[in-house]
């Protein structure tokens, strides 16, 4: 196998540039759609699709659960709250004693 001289970086990177068409560039600047990106790119392709249609599926059944949780945790918020509210509000009397003296 053939290494990389990373001193011709700068006349490699030069070529890359300024191509000319003639086919002499190494491989290691250029993919030709092959390897693992290539296999994942098609598999998402298929994928991405398929994964939307389950997600909104599965957002359209849980839509009127998601709802009705929804109310209750607001009914029980509103309830404490009104809870707290009242107690914060009210205060008991204290009873004032009167001595009266017949």
């Amino acid at each position: 196998m053939e290494t990389f001289d990373v001193s011709k970086l700068n006349a490699l990177a030069f070529e890359a540039i300024n191509q000319k068409g003639n086919g002499d560039m190494d491989r290691y600047i250029y993919q030709d759609g092959q390897g693992l990106g290539s296999f994942f790119g098609s598999l998402m392709k298929r994928a991405l699709p398929l994964l939307g249609k389950t997600i909104k599926g599965a957002a359209r059944i849980a839509k009127p659960h998601l709802k009705k949780a929804a109310t209750e945790l607001a009914n029980s918020a509103i309830k404490e709250g009104s809870k707290q509210l009242e107690q914060a509000i009210h205060r008991p009397h204290k009873k004032i004693k009167i001595n009266n003296k017949d």
